[in-house]
């Protein structure tokens, strides 16, 4: 579904008979998934599998537990307990599972990143660095692109910050994402019309940042911001 809504949008895009195609940006809540299946593989290797004991037949929560019988990970509706779950984001090994984008690759692109995934945090002010226990971590946030992007920015990566907001405060069940990235001068149809887009609740952005040619994309958790519906994306 997350990858048919995603197709709808570029569709229209490409099938839009009254704007001439130009380089472009998509961000936002992506609700991109890692592959849930694969990333459990990893995580339950030498533990043994167990089901709840209930009398509710249609109970699905499923136990892995170590050799003294301890619980490592339970698996439930809307329910995603891995007892390390904060050391499993760790070193990013869980960014080779996130695959939802891959379908894409040829018309879409991303610059790398570094960041641990934007979702699900604890949306409790006291806890703004752990991840709910709800779901497996993910990127939902990002900032994609078209193909043509990269030849039209600065290919110096210093000019480059892509990553996420809010890091040691609470913003939410989603963490904020942003790509900073300087753009070259009189390349592509964007000669001339660069536009400047950023979006952080009620902040703007300078002209003086704008008279640099800069351009600041910031992708939100944009249904808490009520800015689009949910599953909505942005073309800039």
């Amino acid at each position: 579904m997350r990858r048919k809504a995603l197709l709808h949008t570029l569709q229209r895009f490409y099938n839009d008979k009254n704007n001439e195609p130009v380089p472009y940006f998509l961000f936002g809540d992506f609700n991109f998934r890692c592959d849930s299946a694969s990333v459990i593989k990893e995580l339950t290797r030498n533990l043994t599998k167990h089901r709840a004991s209930t009398t509710n037949a249609n109970s699905s929560k499923v136990f892995y537990r170590n050799e003294i019988g301890e619980n490592v990970l339970i698996i439930g509706k809307k329910e995603f307990h891995y007892v390390e779950n904060q050391g499993m984001i760790k070193d990013n090994w869980l960014s080779k599972y996130d695959r939802d984008p891959e379908p894409f690759n040829d018309i879409l692109c991303e610059f790398e990143f570094d960041f641990k995934p934007s979702y699900p945090f604890e949306e409790d002010p006291e806890l703004p660095n752990q991840y709910m226990k709800t779901r497996c971590p993910a990127w939902c946030d990002r900032v994609l692109m078209s193909s043509q992007i990269p030849e039209i920015s600065s290919p110096k990566k210093a000019y480059e910050q892509y990553n996420t907001m809010g890091k040691s405060i609470c913003m939410g069940d989603h963490k904020p994402v942003y790509l900073y990235v300087e753009m070259k001068s009189n390349k592509g149809p964007l000669a001339g019309s660069l536009k400047m887009v950023c979006q952080h609740r009620s902040s703007a952005c300078s002209s003086a940042s704008f008279a640099k040619n800069w351009i600041c994309f910031i992708a939100l958790a944009l249904e808490k911001l009520n800015l689009l519906s949910n599953g909505d994306l942005l073309r800039q």
